[in-house]
């Protein structure tokens, strides 16, 4: 099963995914594409009628309603000043381990505390388990 993740996903290792997303930037722009491969639509209202985008930032404006938002808005990085770049190596090792991550691990690969990385695992694996994309360790959902 590792190996059809990997031939899906492309990245070997940790440094392919570097590589991949080199800059906070380039993981804005991935996920843009991934979320709205269309056209983009407000996160708040649903709108594509006219968003503008902010000047400061990688922020958007609705024009409908009024508020300002980003890629973030709505997924599991919202609300987290981590970058990006983190989150998606987080992912990458959480989902190309037969047995997952610990966060005692995760924290030190990616240089977060121990807490972050629990938070940041919970959000992947509640993502993954939801999508149907990994099945997780019965230790991972925090069991014996």
């Amino acid at each position: 099963m590792v190996s059809e993740r990997k031939k899906t996903c492309g990245y070997k290792n940790r440094t392919d995914v570097l590589r991949a997303f080199p800059s906070e930037q380039r993981c804005i722009e991935h996920l843009e594409k991934m979320r709205w491969p269309a056209s983009i639509s407000c996160a708040c209202c649903g709108s594509v009628r006219k968003i503008y985008h902010v000047s400061s930032g990688a922020a958007y404006k609705c024009a409908d309603c009024g508020k300002v938002f980003s890629v973030r808005k709505g997924t599991i990085f919202e609300k987290s000043r981590l970058p990006l770049q983190k989150w998606f190596v987080g992912a990458w090792l959480l989902t190309s381990r037969k047995n997952g991550i610990s966060s005692h691990q995760l924290s030190r690969e990616i240089d977060v505390t121990q807490k972050t990385a629990w938070l940041m695992l919970d959000r992947l694996r509640e993502v993954a388990a939801a999508v149907g994309a990994v099945k997780m360790p019965f230790s991972a959902k925090g069991g014996r």
